[in-house]
């Protein structure tokens, strides 16, 4: 038998001499492949830790969550500072524990320029905790000094183009500090990523009173296990100590009523921190589905390229038959096929990977903005996806081989036309029933996720949302100095109208919530704090009542309309004048209810509408919002204004519509996902229709001119070819529409607002992959009506 690279050079003379099929096959294929290798690149990121990690089954981080009452119990990926000197107190198991803070966007001075940059504070141990490596001086160094500061490469060449960074001076929060480090670009599993690391002892990193409190959460605390201690007595001591110390103190007394835990304390390991720790259940789903739209997208390339590969077949029958005269056995066929089928997928990997080297870092991008767009997968990942799909092409070529041992060599040779048989025809009906069903369910679940997302986007939420900036004041800032900058905004004249206001509507989902009471009927509300100006710069009317400065000493509110029904207000006249009452506040002083909105909300179409209770403030808070017609010639503005005001800070400022759209920013990336995989499916389903058509009317070609010599005419040729794909269509339905809605019931189970018309996805779907059918089976239904008897009865 030959040698298999014999078989391959065979292959590879069958791939150039048809080089139009040859690319569709390869086309299909590489964009799957390049899909599935960026899917695989942020699930690996995702998923698996640091992989210059000792043990990280023994490196821990602590989680924190309050027990909320009447509110989902959810982790946070921080925990009180207090906890890592309590543990070493306590003689934890563990052999070495880090504070860190920080690890956002801070504000760094160069010189006279000022940048933005990701600060990350940390205890000296941080360093024998993470592969914190320096291309250029000490780490360990860096976190014992508080006047030093490590540079990450990037931010050394932005914070100093073209000039070494090393013994420059850059200043973090009004305090000098000397680069003593360049630090070598973290890993993308990296846990503690920054642009510039500092010791938390600095002046600059200063936690204050969080270094000390039970219930702050500004930081993180890592711990390293001794050896032969687990997760879960860190977490039982943790627990202790917060349980019998002064935790439960540091949180509102209801908390912990009737015996119930104010908090609760856990460690997770870093090994299983991305499925197992904060936030865990959300990125599981989001995974699961990226997962699922790369596999079923290999899988719809791979049936689509059995299916074009075995119509190759039934055209090199001649060929077959000689070799099996020349005595070719079964087993030689068959490595034949399979060799050629493995070659396309080599080729295919390779044109993949290329695409994806090209596309990567937008493909990274958008499935994980977090982080960052660098398309660089682990050697280990490309091997794995590359022998997946070698495997996958050794499978699709088995079809063809079977063909081409079912030759009959005499009938072949005599120039007579063979087709598959029925088995061979019962296999690509079942390919192209389940190019069907894979294109209907992503079809359906791309077209459901864009509804939902235009309901969402489209929300009212009873206040004005267009024609808004929101300007977020650093807390640091003099009051007096944010009041003049304040007074020169509304001189200006694309300024219309400003309002201060703790928060604008779109900073959380769910806001700061409490319980509010008048006598024996609660509520838990969402307490927010505007001044008087925040309800006509918002667009928001009054029912009843009016909305003044409140005097000195004065505690006035204003109530939405489901805050109204909660506190048992009679009507929304009733309600001016009453007073309700905070009752886990430290003050609890009570608040005189001077107005009454419609309905508003501030939260996301996740979570449900809460009552609203607006706390009404003079002076200046940490938002500022400005009203005007045109936003862009607001920000210049306030670009021109802010440096004189605030020279050693950069304002954070962004319409209300680019909050709104960054609250939803992860949805309508699913919906572009699933849109482009929808796209593609759709793509490569017509092509599976192309093909199948195409193989019908060849193998029928004698049916359908006997039908003609009958009297058939266009339309009972067309319903004939029609009649051949339609069953499968169906077919494809009917598995698919089930599992379809599923999917739809689940993504709509997420959100309290939800569209009706998203259902309406599924009979849409269904129609499109109908006409994209009759369109990819246009032509050869065109061909079958032109078909000429003595042509086709010759054959």
């Amino acid at each position: 038998m030959p040698s298999f690279f014999a078989f391959l050079r065979v292959g590879w003379r069958q791939l150039r001499a048809d080089p139009g099929g040859s690319a569709v096959i390869v086309c299909g294929l590489a964009v799957a492949v390049a899909c599935a290798a960026a899917i695989a690149q942020v699930v690996a990121d995702t998923v698996l830790p640091d992989p210059a990690l000792v043990a990280p089954e023994r490196l821990v981080r602590l989680e924190f969550h309050a027990n909320f009452i009447e509110q989902p119990d959810d982790w946070f990926p921080r925990s009180p500072l207090v906890f890592a000197p309590a543990l070493t107190a306590a003689g934890a198991p563990v052999q070495a524990i880090a504070r860190s803070t920080g690890d956002e966007e801070a504000v760094v001075r160069v010189g006279t320029r000022l940048l933005p940059a990701r600060v990350l504070f940390a205890d000296p141990a941080l360093a024998e905790l993470f592969p914190l490596h320096a291309e250029r001086g000490d780490v360990g160094e860096v976190l014992r000094r508080p006047d030093a500061v490590a540079l990450s490469r990037a931010a050394a060449a932005r914070l100093f183009p073209g000039e070494d960074a090393l013994g420059r001076t850059v200043v973090l929060s009004g305090h000098p500090m000397v680069v003593t480090a360049l630090l070598r670009d973290p890993s993308p599993r990296s846990r503690v990523g920054a642009d510039l690391l500092a010791s938390l002892g600095s002046p600059a990193g200063d936690p204050g009173d969080a270094a000390s409190s039970w219930g702050i959460l500004t930081g993180t605390v890592y711990a390293r296990l001794a050896p032969g201690h687990s997760a879960a007595e860190l977490t039982a001591l943790a627990q202790d100590l917060f349980d019998r110390g002064p935790g439960p103190k540091s949180m509102p007394p209801e908390f912990s009523a009737n015996g119930r835990r104010a908090a609760f304390v856990r460690a997770v390991p870093l090994s299983r921190d991305a499925l197992d720790g904060a936030g865990g259940p959300q990125r599981r789903r989001y995974l699961a589905g990226l997962v699922a739209a790369g596999a079923l997208m290999l899988v719809l390339a791979f049936a689509n390229a059995a299916n074009l590969t075995a119509v190759r077949t039934l055209r090199r029958v001649r060929e077959i038959a000689v070799r099996k005269s020349l005595g070719a056995s079964p087993a030689a066929l068959a490595t034949q096929f399979v060799a050629e089928a493995m070659l396309v997928a080599a080729v295919a990997s390779a044109a993949g990977l290329l695409l994806a080297w090209l596309a990567g870092p937008w493909l990274v991008g958008l499935l994980s903005p977090a982080r960052g767009a660098r398309f660089a997968p682990a050697p280990e990942l490309l091997a794995g996806l590359v022998a997946g799909v070698l495997a996958l092409g050794a499978l699709a070529g088995v079809l063809p081989a079977r063909l081409a041992w079912r030759v009959r060599c005499a009938e072949s040779l005599a120039g007579r036309t063979q087709d598959e048989g029925r088995a061979g025809l019962r296999v690509r009906r079942a390919l192209t029933a389940t190019q069907f069903a894979i294109s209907l369910v992503l079809c359906a679940v791309a077209g459901a996720v864009a509804v939902q997302n235009h309901h969402v986007a489209t929300l009212d939420r009873g206040f004005r949302t267009a024609g808004l900036l929101a300007i977020d004041f650093p807390l640091e800032l003099p009051a007096p100095d944010a009041l003049r900058l304040r007074d020169a905004l509304a001189h200006e004249p694309a300024v219309r109208a400003t309002a201060w206001s703790a928060r604008t509507p779109a900073d959380h989902p769910t806001g700061v919530t409490t319980f509010y009471a008048r006598g024996d009927r609660r509520a838990w509300v969402r307490l927010s704090t505007v001044e008087p100006a925040f309800f006509g710069v918002y667009d928001i009317p009054l029912v009843a009542g009016e909305v003044r400065p409140p005097a000195p000493g004065a505690h006035d509110v204003v109530i939405d309309e489901l805050a109204l029904r909660a506190f048992g207000f009679a009507n929304a006249r009733d309600a001016i004048g009453g007073t309700i009452r905070g009752t886990i506040t430290t003050d609890a002083a009570p608040r005189r209810v001077v107005a009454v909105v419609p309905r508003l909300r501030q939260e996301d179409a996740r979570n449900p509408g809460q009552p609203q209770v607006i706390e009404l403030h003079a002076g200046p808070l940490r938002t500022l919002t400005l009203r005007g017609d045109d936003v862009a010639a607001m920000q210049r503005a306030v670009a021109a204004a802010w440096p004189r005001a605030f020279p050693d800070t950069l304002p954070e400022l962004a319409s209300l519509e680019e909050r709104l759209a960054q609250a939803t920013a992860d949805d309508r990336r699913i919906g572009m996902l699933a849109a482009a995989a929808s796209a593609i499916a759709l793509l490569l389903g017509g092509l599976g229709v192309y093909v199948f058509t195409a193989a019908s009317v060849r193998r029928g070609a004698r049916q359908i001119v006997l039908r003609k010599l009958h009297g058939a005419g266009r339309v009972q040729v067309a319903a004939w070819v029609a009649r051949e794909f339609a069953p499968l269509l169906g077919a494809g339905a009917l598995v698919a529409l089930p599992l379809a809605g599923w999917l739809v019931h689940a993504w709509l189970g997420g959100f309290v607002e939800r569209s009706d018309a998203a259902w309406w996805a599924l009979p849409c779907a269904l129609g499109v992959l109908g006409v994209v059918t009759a369109l990819a089976a246009a032509r050869h239904t065109l061909a079958a009506m032109a078909l000429r008897p003595a042509a086709a009865l010759r054959e």
